[in-house]
Parts: C-alpha cells; sequence; structure tokens
C-alpha cells in the first residue's frame, strides 16, 4: 500500500487497491465522483460491514491522499518501524490509519466477535482543505458516529474537537458615479486594510463604515469605542430589526440595575430607518 503514488486529486490508484481489498472480503461498498468536481481522479468509497448486535452503527474514516513528494515511495523496514529512503514522504498519513482500520475489520471477521454495524470511510484530497469530503455524496453514509483515524497519539486517545480553517476569497466593488455631479452617489470600497489599526483610520472619519469579516473582529472595537451607544442592525430582512450591542448581561438580571441607554440607542435607529424607507417608498 505505501508504494501506491496517490498524491492529492491523484487517488485513483489507491481507491482501486481498496475497492480491490473490499471485494475480496465480500465487504459491500458504495462510491461517489468527488473528484470530478474540483479537476482530480480520486472517489470516496463508504463500505459496509453488518453487525450483530442492536447498538448504534460506528464509522471509520481515513484519508487516500499523501503530501507530495511520494511518487516511486522506497520503504525501508527495520523491525518494528518502516521508514522511507528520506527521498518521499512515506504516506503514514493517513496510510497508517488505513491499515489500522483494515487490521480491525480483518480482526472482527476471523474472530467472529459480535458487533454492531461498522462504516468504512475512505476519502480523497483530505491535504487540500477536505476537497475530497466537501464534495462526497453524504447520501452513502447514514452512519451519525464517525471515529476519524488521523492523529497522533496513542490509539487509545480521542480527539472529540480541534481547531479548524476555513479559507474564503471575497471581492468588494465600489460604486461609480460623477464626480462634478453627483459624487455622493458613489461608494469608495478600499482594501484588505490592516485588522490592527482599521478602526482607528476609520474613527477619524476616513471611512464611512468599515466591513469586518467576522463578528468579534467589528464587535471588540465597536464595544471599546461606545459600550452602551453602539447597536446591532441587520440587514438582507424583510424589515427592519435592531438590538442593543452588549449581549444579554445575565449577571445583573433581576437587579433592577440595568441601564436602558442602550435599548434608547437601538430604538432610535430602528425609527431613523423606519422614516428613510417611508420616504422612499412615498417618492
Amino acid at each position: 500500500m505505501i508504494k501506491i503514488y496517490s498524491p492529492s486529486k491523484g487517488e485513483k490508484e489507491m481507491a482501486d487497491w481498496i475497492e480491490n481489498w473490499l471485494r475480496e472480503r465480500n465487504i459491500p461498498f458504495q462510491s461517489d465522483h468527488a473528484g470530478e468536481a474540483y479537476g482530480g481522479n480520486g472517489r470516496n468509497i463508504v463500505a459496509f460491514v453488518k453487525g450483530n448486535t442492536k447498538e448504534r452503527p460506528l464509522g471509520f474514516a481515513a484519508h487516500m491522499d499523501q503530501i507530495e513528494p511520494c511518487r516511486n515511495v522506497n520503504p525501508v523496514i527495520n523491525g518494528n518501524i518502516i521508514s522511507t529512503d528520506k527521498t518521499t514522504t512515506l504516506g503514514g498519513d493517513d496510510k497508517a490509519g488505513i491499515s489500522a482500520i483494515m487490521e480491525a475489520v480483518e480482526d472482527i471477521i476471523e474472530s467472529g466477535v459480535p458487533h454492531r454495524d461498522i462504516y468504512l470511510v475512505f476519502t480523497c484530497s483530505e491535504e487540500i482543505s477536505m476537497m475530497g469530503t466537501k464534495h462526497m455524496d453524504m447520501s452513502m453514509l447514514p452512519c451519525k458516529e464517525l471515529v476519524v483515524v488521523d492523529a497522533t497519539g496513542g490509539a487509545e486517545t480521542l480527539a472529540y474537537k480541534a481547531p479548524a480553517m476555513e479559507a474564503i476569497e471575497i471581492t468588494f466593488k465600489g460604486k461609480k458615479a460623477h464626480a462634478g455631479i453627483e459624487p455622493e452617489k458613489g461608494i469608495n470600497a478600499i482594501g484588505p486594510c490592516p485588522a490592527d489599526s482599521v478602526f482607528h483610520i476609520g474613527k477619524s472619519g476616513k471611512f464611512d463604515a468599515i466591513l469586518s469579516l467576522y463578528h468579534d473582529q467589528g464587535h471588540i472595537a465597536c464595544k471599546t469605542l461606545d459600550f452602551e451607544k453602539s447597536v446591532t442592525l441587520t440587514f438582507g430582512l424583510p424589515f427592519i430589526r435592531s438590538s442593543v450591542d452588549h449581549g444579554t448581561a445575565f449577571d445583573i438580571a433581576g437587579k433592577g440595575i440595568a441601564g436602558c441607554i442602550s435599548l434608547i440607542e437601538s430604538t432610535k435607529v430602528v425609527a431613523e430607518y423606519a422614516a428613510k424607507q417611508h420616504e422612499k417608498k412615498e417618492n
């Protein structure tokens, strides 16, 4: 398995090998065409091992791709340790996970030990922002509990949460207007601006508005600038929605000491926007 060339977007040979392994053991499986969605030739595979207990189904997952360079891998075996000849990656991430899953399944089949329904999930292109699972046909996997065999540490350790990142690309476009006739109708969109100074620049009056890319990035600055008078206004709804910006304040709830400034400011915002909408309808 280690010698199979299986880079991200190029897992076809590895997928073929796994499917042959499943056929030899009469384990039914399904696969999709996930790789076609992002220019790859790989696919996700979901296999099913019928259980004989009433416990909820459990899935085990590992990914088929490995980081380059991984062509012509030459494994070096020294006792219980397998390494490379230092010219390629080994592919332990995550072929070690695949082999562990397969060994466990073979032991279950050979020993006849009672077990629940088991789903085996082999995914493609994990190393490039989880592209394989993002385009996976989820109808193949009815199982709701899944152990991903792809982490450091001993087999007795389960990681139930971890940091993650979602990379997005956004383009902001301004709005042109005649500079001599109606410059006020234009929108000057600039950026990206440095997050550590954009609010300081905005406070000077250079910007009419600042678009933050996530909740706390904007709220920290707004609450620092004016905790009581900053409000939240939600756009894109068929009605005007505004709220106070300070949160629920559970620590002072029911004590009769909460201030009303934020609520008044939020109400003012609603009244202002309602008046503007009414004016637009009349015109």
